[in-house]
């Protein structure tokens, strides 16, 4: 999506690259652990003021203007990362 997004001219518009879907910090964290087989323990602390509490990528303009969606889940990609580098 990102090589798709800048061979293409849109101008400077702004295109999120994501799966519209959320996930919380706390899931990524165990995820990036189980998939490096760590034991790493996992804290959690309480917001830090002004910090955004939710956020999902909006994919409409990933999807119209580069006609592209999602096809890869987060673990996957990041297990497919992992194995790259």
């Amino acid at each position: 999506a990102i090589v798709t997004a800048a061979n293409t001219s849109h101008g400077h518009a702004a295109i999120n690259i994501g799966t519209g879907k959320a996930i919380t910090v706390k899931e990524l964290a165990h995820t990036i652990v189980e998939l490096c087989g760590g034991k790493s323990d996992i804290q959690h602390a309480p917001p830090r003021p002004g910090e955004i509490l939710h956020s999902v990528a909006s994919v409409e303009r990933m999807a119209s203007e580069l006609g592209l969606r999602a096809e890869t889940a987060l673990a996957q990609g990041l297990a497919r990362t992992l194995s790259e580098s």
